[in-house]
């Protein structure tokens, strides 16, 4: 064993930045640098840890030095080289992240403590969340820490403190979702775009913990859709915040896609039909990303080439309810493979055509009303239509027409017509029965005449 105090360790910070350790059993520090043990004459040490700004704060990582004399030091940036004591990450009056007793006996097993500490933290249990489309809130937990387990003891919520770290080093403290408007890089979110948030919790020595939210480093083109956001298409999603002592002491817990509109965030559904990714005990520091949800519905067909993608048949292609506009739901450049539309319940169609379509089923039209200003096109060669069928306006025929079998025909390039014909050989051809009743006919009248 090395560079370790052979004591636990409890930790108090008071206002004046006074760090105070004290062992957890009354008896006297031991410390041990360099495979030289040495037993301090008191079970208290203290320090005064230096204090940043709220938006930059300055780590004090505490380890002791001198091997022959145990001093208390501090150096701002992490270290494994001598005993570790403490970090603390501390703005003018905030500890944005901190520990106590890093390294001793109680938590350390043989030279497994660097690949530990290097690790971070791990979820263990807890950190409920609900997530509405404007807040998001996260309850207590437990997390593991080297060998130890660190219960956070309060709830966190977008709309108490939480805390936004840019990338360049900068820290933002937020106490409503809509404050949080930039990229990982400080660069603002555009209007009416959608981004990735990833909010968690870091430990704190005093176990009230820090909530934090990760935004996405800014894309190439910032995403105009949800969907885009969610499956990420440039690889921009961040899971820890951009510190090195809050990444160690941090674990996600949710990712949120959130579209950002006149200042204001609103969380966004996925498709997994949630507001939310639970990212709880899925992701560590020195771990790969989780797995992205699975996508069980696209809600953006614009773009989708049906053909190239070698599907030719589609048993539906869209569902619109009453009041949905389904513009745009099929866009294609060549064909669209044999696939038949089906309109029904909707008072009016609209079928815009770049190229010739096939007139099989343009417009299925059973007992319903055609008006005169819907510009329809109803393409019925051939086919045999059932119900009734109201035309309210006009009716312009041209060519040869036939009404029922031999009952009426228009002969449009003779210009005759025939009753109980197709063949008229005059302008108008009658054949077979009549009977003439005259409109004032009475019973006896024999102004009834039947001709054959």
């Amino acid at each position: 064993n090395r560079n370790v105090t052979l004591s636990g360790l409890n930790g108090l910070l008071n206002a004046d930045g006074n760090l105070t350790i004290t062992t957890l059993t009354g008896e006297n520090i031991i410390v041990n640098i360099d495979k030289n043990e040495t037993t301090l004459s008191r079970s208290t040490d203290s320090i005064i840890i230096t204090s940043g700004t709220n938006e930059s704060p300055i780590l004090s990582h505490v380890v002791y030095t001198d091997a022959s004399n145990p001093v208390l030091a501090k150096r701002t940036t992490l270290s494994l080289e001598s005993p570790s004591v403490a970090a603390f990450l501390q703005g003018q009056d905030f500890t944005y992240a901190s520990a106590v007793g890093l390294a001793t006996i109680n938590n350390f097993v043989g030279g497994i403590f660097n690949r530990f500490f290097r690790d971070g933290s791990t979820y263990r249990s807890g950190f409920d969340f609900n997530v509405s489309t404007t807040m998001i809130n996260i309850s207590t937990g437990v997390i593991s820490f080297l060998f130890s387990e660190i219960e956070i003891i309060l709830n966190h919520s977008t709309s108490d403190l939480y805390v936004h770290v840019h990338s360049n080093g900068s820290f933002h403290q937020h106490t409503t979702l809509d404050t949080c408007a930039d990229y990982n890089d400080g660069s603002a979110i555009s209007n009416n775009k959608y981004f990735n948030m990833v909010l968690g919790i870091a430990i704190t020595h005093d176990g009230k913990g820090v909530m934090y939210a990760t935004t996405q480093d800014r894309p190439s083109t910032e995403y105009i859709k949800a969907i885009d956001a969610e499956v990420d298409l440039e690889d921009t999603i961040n899971y820890f915040p951009s510190d090195d002592l809050i990444s160690l002491a941090y674990i996600p817990v949710v990712r949120v896609v959130i579209r950002r509109s006149g200042g204001a965030n609103t969380i966004q559904t996925l498709s997994n039909g949630l507001l939310f990714d639970d990212l709880r005990g899925t992701i560590t520091k020195t771990s790969s990303s989780p797995p992205p949800s699975g996508i069980t519905a696209h809600s953006d067909l614009t773009n989708l080439d049906f053909a190239n993608a070698g599907h030719t048949d589609f048993p539906t292609i869209a569902n619109c309810s009453v009041d949905q506009s389904c513009a745009n739901v099929i866009y294609t450049t060549d064909k669209l493979g044999n696939t038949t539309l089906e309109i029904e319940g909707v008072s009016w169609a609209n079928v815009t055509r770049g190229e010739w379509i096939t007139p099989e089923y343009i417009l299925d039209v059973d007992d319903e009303d055609i008006e005169s200003d819907l510009n329809t096109y109803v393409d019925i060669a051939g086919d045999v239509i059932t119900g009734k069928l109201n035309i309210d306006a006009g009716l312009n025929v041209t060519g040869n027409s036939t009404f029922d079998n031999n009952t009426l025909f228009v002969d449009s390039t003779n210009n005759r017509v025939g009753i109980g014909t197709t063949s008229p050989y005059s302008d108008l051809h009658y054949q077979g029965d009549i009977f003439y009743l005259t409109p004032n006919a009475g019973a006896d009248s024999n102004d009834n005449i039947t001709i054959k």
